[in-house]
C-alpha cells in the first residue's frame, strides 16, 4: 500500500503537498521514507513526558503564560 499512494502522490505532484497521518506506528513505519508524515501519537506523547519531566510546575506555567495559552 505504501508504494502504490507513493505512486499516487508523485503522479498527482502531490508530494510535496501532503503528509500523512495515523495514530498506529506501524502504519507510519510502514510507509517509503519519501512520503512525509507527522510523528506518531505516541511518538508526541513521549516528547511531552520528556517535556513535562524536564522542568517544574512553575516553569510549565511560565511557558504556559508566555506563550499565550489560557485556561478555561
Amino acid at each position: 500500500m505504501g508504494q502504490r499512494l507513493l505512486e499516487v502522490l508523485k503522479t498527482t505532484d502531490s508530494l510535496d503537498r501532503v503528509r500523512v497521518y495515523s495514530t498506529e506506528d506501524r502504519y507510519i513505519a510502514a510507509l517509503p521514507p519519501a512520503i512525509p508524515r507527522f510523528v506518531t501519537r505516541s511518538e508526541t506523547r513521549t516528547r511531552l513526558a520528556i517535556f513535562r519531566s524536564a522542568i517544574s510546575a512553575s516553569q510549565r506555567v511560565n511557558a504556559m503564560v508566555s506563550s499565550g495559552m489560557a485556561w478555561s
